[in-house]
């Protein structure tokens, strides 16, 4: 489901009003009940597309970090590094909010982080910390700070797709790339406000990360029961025969496209990567990593035998990496669709 901008709009007397009133009706409404209403009729599109183009403000949200020629330069980097912007900044772009004392996480694939954060150092953020990092997909981490901004590179081993779906927390799967932002579960987080723990390891009480979003509106929920799992309109649709393959950008995601796709990314995320909510004692995230030689980049893909065995089929007839990739996102789109 997609929410588009509108054309700016120069207010002045009665007209300044009018957009007043309806700000203060549609500030409570929850972004997918907007993205319904978009879609009643044309009057309803026009009126909650001026007012996403007033209220969603990426700029005006790393406003804190970076100013104009900084955030330019930011975007760029977002165009040909595929920096990505998660974590609570990105939850507060969705969530219209702002969240006083977060941090900016901008997540990069390995090779793309030296250029970051040489680029974060010549306009004048200093390195804080830089521990020694093990993790399964994350290799390294590095805190900056700029008077009282702070900034986290956090550098990835595969894909960005696959650390953003480790997260402990579904409220934060989301991601702002230079061409859109897409919440991964939008109803839950934002209708709901509900937050499904995946860690098994992490206590309800007395962990930071978990109470933090507590305090900031959301129930954590780390077990499912029969009437979540079994709901087909749920965001936690998972009973033991499911096989619902999710995939970023699919129908169940809430997308706001940024900028105009007429120069297409080196890497889409889009419908390519694809994963499985399971539940098994406790939910947890179904997926593998697919590398080959032949693709310049990794993706996430769910462990279905038969689609693993479609992907390298295609892998051994094409020698272009970008006719692989349509190939790849044609089957999982149809794949996705299939599954519902």
């Amino acid at each position: 489901m997609e929410l588009f901008f509108g054309q700016p709009v120069t207010l002045s007397g009665s007209d300044a009003g009018s957009y007043v009133l309806q700000d203060k009706v549609l500030d409570d409404v929850p972004g997918p009940d907007l993205v319904r209403m978009s879609t009643a009729n044309t009057a309803y599109r026009s009126v909650v597309a001026a007012y996403v183009g007033r209220k969603f403000d990426l700029d005006t949200l790393l406003s804190r970090f970076f100013n104009g020629v900084e955030l330019s330069m930011l975007y760029l980097l977002q165009k040909h590094l595929g920096v990505v912007i998660s974590g609570s900044v990105a939850l507060q772009f969705f969530d219209r909010s702002t969240f006083e004392g977060s941090d900016l996480d901008l997540y990069v694939m390995k090779e793309n982080s030296d250029a970051l954060e040489c680029w974060l150092q010549t306009i004048g953020y200093t390195i804080v910390e830089k521990p020694a990092y093990v993790g399964t997909s994350i290799t390294g981490v590095t805190t900056f700070g700029r008077y009282r901004s702070g900034v986290q590179v956090i550098s990835t081993r595969n894909t960005v797709v696959e650390t953003i779906l480790e997260f402990s927390l579904t409220c934060v799967m989301n991601l702002i790339t230079y061409f859109e932002a897409i919440c991964i579960y939008p109803r839950a987080t934002f209708v709901k406000r509900e937050a499904l723990l995946l860690n098994s390891n992490l206590s309800l009480n007395g962990t930071t990360f978990i109470d933090k979003y507590r305090s900031r509106g959301w129930t954590i929920i780390c077990t499912l029961d029969p009437l979540q799992q079994f709901d087909t309109d749920s965001d936690f649709y998972c009973p033991p025969d499911s096989r619902r393959t999710r995939a970023i950008g699919d129908d169940r995601c809430w997308v706001i496209p940024l900028r105009d796709m007429t120069s297409p990314p080196t890497s889409d995320l889009k419908f390519v990567n694809t994963w499985r909510l399971t539940y098994r004692d406790s939910p947890y995230m179904s997926f593998t990593i697919l590398r080959h030689d032949r693709l310049l980049h990794s993706y996430v893909i769910t462990l279905d035998p038969d689609v693993v065995r479609h992907i390298y089929d295609v892998l051994d007839e094409q020698h272009r990496d970008l006719a692989v990739q349509r190939s790849l996102r044609l089957h999982f789109h149809t794949q996705n669709m299939e599954s519902r």
